[in-house]
């Protein structure tokens, strides 16, 4: 059986919306949020009920610094997101 990898190895931080099915991955290296839709499935490891994987937040870059995300919080029945970025050097 090939093992199919769509999440990086340099996960910072990491939430599920179990209502909406998604799952919200903050990247160190790519300085990024990205969300991955999962179908309607109880096997995670059937990798085609994983839908599509799109990027949701970039980090503001300056040209000294870069802010990456160290926590995502959710509140699926509301359906607010908060990121918590780290500046780093």
């Amino acid at each position: 059986m090939e093992t199919t990898t769509l999440i990086e190895q340099d996960v910072s931080c990491i939430a599920f919306d179990y209502l909406g099915r998604n799952l919200y991955i903050g990247s160190k290296t790519n300085h990024n949020i990205q969300l991955l839709a999962i179908g309607n499935t109880k096997n995670l490891t059937d990798t085609d009920s994983l839908q599509s994987m799109v990027v949701v937040a970039h980090s503001i870059n300056e040209p000294s610094s870069t802010y990456r995300p160290v926590a995502i919080a959710l509140n699926p029945a509301s359906g607010y997101v908060k990121i918590v970025y780290k500046l780093t050097k």
